[in-house]
């Protein structure tokens, strides 16, 4: 059996086929979110969402689907929050707040830039929210 095929259990041969990148062009992207949340113990924690509204209500009302960090750590505030064009960039932007140094993260808490935390050409993949769209997210 290779990777990209193999027999059945009857002998017939089958090949998996991937779409070329060009096969996808006009099928809708979501949106996704990745978000900073401040915590009652001033902690800061950082997630990604398809749905920021959802999310945000999941995890200020406990609710089984929210983070077991938020569970332990109830969350204050959304402090910040960016949208990006895809999954991937969302988890690659989550990754690299989870590394930040707490100082950083801070900055990133109290309004700072993308810019101002991260060096190249990085952030500008990345469309801050407003602090009204911000607003409109958090259910309280």
């Amino acid at each position: 059996m290779s990777r990209y095929g193999g027999e059945d259990s009857r002998g017939y041969s089958f090949v998996f086929h991937q779409l070329p990148r060009s096969a996808h062009v006009g099928v809708p992207q979501m949106t996704y979110y990745t978000y900073q949340l401040r915590c009652e113990d001033g902690s800061l924690y950082a997630g990604i969402a398809s749905d920021l509204k959802r999310r945000m209500q999941e995890h200020f009302s406990a609710d089984p689907k929210c983070a077991k960090y938020t569970r332990s750590h109830p969350p204050k505030a959304l402090c910040a929050a960016w949208e990006s064009a895809d999954r991937n960039a969302a988890s690659r932007l989550e990754y690299r707040l989870k590394k930040l140094p707490k100082q950083k993260k801070e900055i990133l808490a109290a309004g700072g830039s993308l810019r101002d935390v991260f060096d190249g050409d990085f952030a500008a993949d990345y469309r801050p929210l407003s602090s009204e769209e911000i607003s409109r997210c958090t259910p309280f």
